[in-house]
């Protein structure tokens, strides 16, 4: 099983977290961010940035 982040690409911010096999995820169309383990802290307040899961700036 693989972690995955789906984000919107524009902005980073997190549409799902899930996990499954990377196939499931490579045939969704959404872009993606393998992660080595879902961490339920990731929530609003982290978006992805350059392909990392990060948290949000302060505005």
């Amino acid at each position: 099983m693989t972690a995955v982040v789906f984000f919107d690409p524009a902005t980073g911010v997190i549409s799902e977290c899930a996990t499954g096999p990377i196939e499931w995820a490579q045939v969704d169309g959404r872009p993606f961010v393998e992660v080595p383990e879902f961490r339920p802290d990731w929530d609003a307040t982290h978006i992805v940035v350059d392909g990392h899961v990060t948290r949000k700036p302060k505005d």
